[in-house]
């Protein structure tokens, strides 16, 4: 009898996981990729250059609003466990500032990876490439904790991990105080890291659109 019950709370424990994150799929997609490359193509980038427009900044709040019900779903949930799991709210603070930290670090990687427009004719191709390392990575397919060791040490502290089996795992209360410290100062230096790549692709990117046309 004891095995059986140990063996419902593993299997209800792999619900829940299963659930928070494929909720987390829908808050983390890949739409400003394609924003960027239609902007590009269809010549309108211009139209917003010579606008005071942060582009950066004007397709994060679009981003927001578009999966703004997935966020708040996302946010009510998280509350109800972060509740239940966590008695200081010391802890509570910090996962929503990982939260944060995530979610503005998953858009400034993408819209890395969006740059690749001033050089693709069609960035199309790289969907289902991401979708694949997000669902390997941010363990979509299993708990990465599966994994060998020396692997799991690796993989876990990749953008998709943290915006996937990472995240997960705080909020079902697997991790310490500490330990979300530790993810948030990972986030924040991929963020910075981020960050400088954008800066730099923009500007070649720019350079090429300005230079040659696309």
């Amino acid at each position: 009898m004891a095995q059986m019950n140990l063996l419902e709370a593993l299997l209800l424990q792999m619900l829940v996981y299963l659930g928070v994150i494929n909720l987390l799929s829908l808050v983390f997609d890949f739409s400003p990729i394609f924003r960027l490359g239609n902007l590009i193509h269809n010549g309108q980038l211009t139209t917003y250059l010579i606008r005071p427009i942060n582009i950066f900044i004007q397709g994060l709040f679009q981003y927001i609003g578009n999966e703004a019900f997935y966020i708040f779903a996302f946010l009510c949930i998280s509350f109800y466990f972060v509740k239940s799991e966590y008695s200081s709210w010391a802890s509570i603070i910090l996962i929503f500032i990982f939260i944060v930290c995530t979610y503005l670090m998953f858009y400034t990687c993408i819209s890395c990876i969006a740059l690749t427009s001033f050089w693709l004719v069609q960035v199309w191709p790289l969907r289902p490439v991401l979708t694949a390392l997000f669902l390997l990575l941010g363990g979509q397919y299993f708990p990465l904790k599966v994994l060998p060791l020396e692997l799991y040490n690796v993989v876990r502290w990749s953008p998709f991990s943290l915006a996937g089996n990472t995240l997960s795992t705080i909020l079902l209360g697997h991790v310490d105080g500490v330990g979300i410290l530790e993810n948030i100062l990972v986030s924040l230096g991929w963020l910075l890291f981020f960050m400088i790549v954008y800066k730099f692709g923009w500007k070649c990117g720019l350079n090429k659109y300005m230079g040659v046309g696309i």
